[in-house]
């Protein structure tokens, strides 16, 4: 059960930051972004930041 729950975290919140770096990413580099997500919330503030614009 818990391995769904987790997948649907991530699942959720790469929804999430797709649909919010679509203005500042493009092509790969956005998908690369979504991939990367939950390593760059932890790990980069600016990257925190404009997720909140």
């Amino acid at each position: 059960m818990l391995p769904f729950i987790l997948l649907a975290g991530y699942g959720g919140g790469a929804w999430y930051t797709a649909k919010r770096v679509d203005r500042a990413y493009t092509g790969s580099g956005k998908w690369a972004v979504v991939a990367l997500w939950p390593v760059l919330l932890v790990s980069s503030k600016r990257f925190r930041q404009n997720l909140r614009r």
